[in-house]
């Protein structure tokens, strides 16, 4: 069955062969085989695997951030905090350490809030200072009889 005329749509009961005889092919694709697409597709699903890689995903939050403490204004060590997804309703206990955290200590996290939304990343990178770290404990020591009771 030939076309008289190139502009003509295509002829139903060919479209309908078409596809019953090679159902990966379009009615105007007949390059393109089963074969060389299932493998290109294979192709681009190991390729983004192995550029991804098989470890779990850390997020840097140190990048262009400065590596002294803004409040001991001591040099930071990064290091790998947890990421933790979730509400996180904090009771007067947190309050309270969440308030002198951003005074005494900022940069004392042992993890990382991520919010509700759960993202890729399961660790953080982050800046640890020492002196935040020492404060902290040397706080928990003076607000022991308000923490509650596990």
């Amino acid at each position: 069955m030939t076309r008289s005329n190139k502009a003509d749509p295509p002829n139903p009961a060919m479209t309908i062969w078409l596809h019953s005889k090679h159902p990966w092919r379009g009615v105007g694709d007949q390059r393109r085989t089963a074969p060389m697409s299932l493998i290109r597709n294979l192709a681009f699903v190991f390729l983004m695997v192995g550029a991804m890689g098989c470890d779990e995903y850390r997020a840097d939050l140190t990048r262009g951030m400065p590596s002294t403490c803004e409040v001991h204004h001591t040099q930071m060590f990064k290091t790998n905090a947890p990421i933790e997804y979730g509400l996180i309703r904090l009771n007067d206990y947190g309050r309270a350490r969440q308030a002198a955290s951003t005074n005494s200590f900022p940069h004392a996290q042992e993890c990382v809030l991520g919010g509700c939304i759960v993202g890729s990343a399961t660790q953080a990178v982050v800046y640890v200072c020492p002196d935040c770290q020492k404060a902290l404990q040397k706080w928990e020591v003076g607000h022991e009889s308000s923490k509650p009771k596990s």
